[in-house]
């Protein structure tokens, strides 16, 4: 959803009225400290590792997204054995 005014970066969201993308991003960073839920936590510091550009997404050639991951990231997960990459 785009603001509703150029030079406002605030977003409307309906019922719950507008809000920053810094108030998101700092409600998903208590998530990923405080829920209780340990898949919660997860899908929280994933959100966090997407903005800062960790992950990106690219289409196959069968219509399904395959997340890739970044050069770093690719290098600390097979320092740790990760065998997501026998497909490429």
């Amino acid at each position: 959803m785009a603001p509703l005014n150029p030079d406002d970066t605030r977003v409307d969201v309906g019922p719950l009225g507008r809000v920053t993308r810094e108030e998101v991003l700092s409600g998903i960073r208590r998530l990923a400290h405080e829920a209780d839920s340990e898949n919660v936590r997860l899908r929280a510091w994933e959100l966090m590792g997407r903005d800062i550009g960790m992950f990106r997404d690219a289409q196959d050639d069968g219509g399904a997204t395959v997340i890739r991951l970044t050069p770093e990231l690719n290098a600390a997960a097979g320092s740790q054995g990760d065998r997501s990459n026998d497909d490429d």
